[in-house]
């Protein structure tokens, strides 16, 4: 799964599809949603860097918060 996929997923499951780009990793690391290639854990900053990459999917709300569009 790429990781854009696994943050849709994530977000799909929270209330007002938005959530902090900490527990967005938090999440998709538990369930091994996304693994990294070198098998490390996913940072909050990456999920950061790929909302932004991926606008037609995501909002970046400030203070640390990704939405659904």
């Amino acid at each position: 799964m790429h990781l854009h996929d696994a943050m849709v997923e994530v977000l799909r499951k929270r209330s007002g599809g938005r959530a902090h780009r900490a527990d967005i990793a938090d999440a998709i690391n538990r369930k091994r949603l996304f693994v990294r290639k070198d098998g490390g854990l996913l940072p909050p900053n990456q999920v950061s860097a790929r909302a932004s990459k991926h606008r037609d999917l995501f909002r970046v709300l400030g203070d640390g918060f990704i939405a659904l569009r």
